[in-house]
């Protein structure tokens, strides 16, 4: 469990959760943010290269959109592109995000 928080950020963490925890994970994050409480963070796309591991979550952009249903959406941008990772060249996609717990 969380505790309440005004600001909680997870910079390239929450794709690397198991989709079986995922749900249980992002019911925490949202339960812990106090009104007025941002929340930071990123979310894998669906076209990500990565894609095939399912030890890891991804999302389409309107379930990505949903996870903040209710939440005040301050920031909203997607990344879909070519680039480097740690382990050579890859397809990016993400989703940024900045929302905030309406008061």
């Amino acid at each position: 469990m969380l505790p309440p928080a005004d600001f909680i950020y997870a910079g390239l963490s929450l794709p690397f959760c198991q989709p079986a925890c995922f749900a249980a994970t992002w019911a925490q994050i949202r339960s812990a943010l106090r009104p007025g409480a941002r929340f930071a963070g990123h979310l894998f796309g669906a076209r990500d290269s990565w894609v095939g591991d399912s030890t890891m979550s991804f999302f389409t952009l309107t379930a990505a959109c949903q996870l903040l249903d209710g939440l005040e959406i301050e920031y909203f941008h997607e990344i879909d592109e070519y680039g480097a990772s740690f382990v050579g060249p890859k397809h990016w996609h993400i989703f940024e995000l900045i929302a905030r717990q309406p008061l």
